[in-house]
């Protein structure tokens, strides 16, 4: 029976040691955690006010079409708009 008790409180003792290595290296990389995520945040806040250039000033829209942030106009749309403006004539 004690030699049970000593076997759990070895086994106790090293599931310890791990989780505490393990809680060690997660708070080591916490500020690079937060650096990471403060970049994404000014990636996202650039994002946000290229889009609402592109309304004011039109020749941005082809990088931003180029890197996937604004899709392309459909070719069905400008069709639509001139069959439209046929009809109301």
């Amino acid at each position: 029976m004690v030699v049970l008790l000593v076997i759990e409180a070895v086994i106790v003792a090293g599931l310890t040691a791990v989780c505490e290595l393990h809680f060690r290296s997660i708070r080591r990389m916490q500020p690079e955690l937060a650096r990471v995520q403060g970049i994404q945040a000014s990636i996202g806040q650039l994002i946000a006010e290229s889009l609402e250039y592109s309304k004011k000033n039109q020749s941005i829209l082809k990088v931003l079409e180029s890197t996937g942030l604004r899709s392309q106009p459909s070719q069905s749309q400008p069709v639509q708009q001139q069959q439209g403006r046929s009809q109301t004539r």
